[in-house]
């Protein structure tokens, strides 16, 4: 629970002092989804790694997102997969078997 409140700290603080879409922030949720991944905690990773793209992640690291070996735990997951075309500024694939 520790690591969770230092995440959610340190992402208030740069809200507070930046703003909620700047990309340092987005950059900063980035790392910090890389600490989270390192610790083995994939659905804490997915949350901060989401706020990073939620808030202006730059193109520059969406585009490389995918295959960043340290997110390799979130690779082979559908939402994974969903959020790296975002972050690359791609549309999302309709999975087999839903509507157009």
């Amino acid at each position: 629970m520790q690591l969770r409140s230092l995440i959610s700290g340190q992402l208030d603080l740069e809200r507070r002092l930046l703003g909620p879409d700047q990309r340092e922030m987005a950059v900063t949720a980035y790392d910090l989804a890389i600490l989270t991944a390192k610790r083995g905690n994939t659905d804490e990773m997915f949350s901060v790694l989401t706020q990073a793209v939620d808030h202006g992640l730059p193109a520059r690291v969406g585009v490389h997102t995918g295959e960043d070996p340290d997110l390799n735990p979130l690779h082979n997951g559908p939402r994974f997969a969903a959020l790296v075309a975002r972050a690359k500024g791609v549309p999302a694939t309709p999975q087999a078997g839903s509507a157009s």
